[in-house]
């Protein structure tokens, strides 16, 4: 049990240094600018901005459609 618990922290450790490696590259270098049209592409890095009011009248526009 303590060979695996020896691992698991091992593996923690290097996960965490990791993570931090690669927000540093993606903070302080130019790999965000290659990596970014990956987020546009499946939409994640725009926030689309509607009107509320104008939302639920379109959901209700299409739900409720006798």
């Amino acid at each position: 049990m303590k060979r695996f618990e020896q691992w698991l922290c091992t593996l923690v450790l290097v996960h965490a240094v990791l993570l931090v490696m690669f927000q540093a590259l993606m903070l302080y270098t130019d790999f965000s600018l290659y990596v970014q049209p990956v987020y546009e592409y499946f939409g994640v890095g725009k926030s689309l901005e509607t009107n509320i009011v104008e939302t639920i009248d379109r959901i209700f526009g299409d739900v409720l459609s006798f």
